[in-house]
């Protein structure tokens, strides 16, 4: 296969992957996706291929907290449905079975955001959030509170991920629906 064709190849991957997961990612999910956990396409051709389908308005870019999101964009999915046929149909098959055992993490791991902080007291302060996967620029919930320690903030954010959901909804039950 020639580069410019390899090149058109990694960008339907990359499109397809998009519009599988149906919500906006980090550019390191992505990467760990296509590259990392996948042999889809090199490291530097999923660079490439994100930044060509952005230039070309296929995906649209937004950056949330320093962090870029994209998203795949209506002519994105437009392009994906007439030459889908041409990534080969292994690849499709893969894309679609990474997709479904793994779309539920991947947007809990983006959704449900954490960070911690080494605060001049020796203490942490642990970040929570909870991010809108349709509207990544757009907070549902930010949490902020003051750990003794970085083994606490470490679990906290660790439990994070899995009680999220239920934390909201006990602190929106509380403060709005009474």
């Amino acid at each position: 296969m020639e580069e410019k064709e390899i090149s058109i190849l990694n960008k339907l991957i990359l499109l397809y992957f998009m519009d599988k997961m149906d919500v906006a990612l980090t550019e390191s999910t992505i990467l760990k996706a296509c590259y990392y956990e996948n042999p889809w396409m090199e490291y530097m051709d999923c660079m490439s291929a994100m930044s060509g389908l952005t230039e070309n308005g296929f995906l649209f870019r937004a950056l949330f907290d320093k962090t870029p999101f994209y998203t795949i964009t209506p002519d994105g999915r437009e392009c994906i449905s007439h030459f889908y046929s041409r990534i080969p149909s292994s690849t499709r098959s893969h894309i679609a079975d990474f997709v479904k055992e793994n779309r539920l993490t991947i947007r809990r791991r983006q959704e449900y955001a954490t960070s911690y902080q080494l605060n001049p007291d020796r203490s942490y302060s642990v970040i929570l959030k909870i991010i809108d996967s349709a509207n990544p620029t757009r907070v549902t919930m930010d949490l902020r509170f003051i750990v003794p320690n970085k083994e606490t903030a470490k679990l906290v954010a660790q439990k994070w991920q899995g009680k999220a959901a239920t934390i909201y909804a006990g602190i929106y039950e509380q403060l709005v629906d009474e």
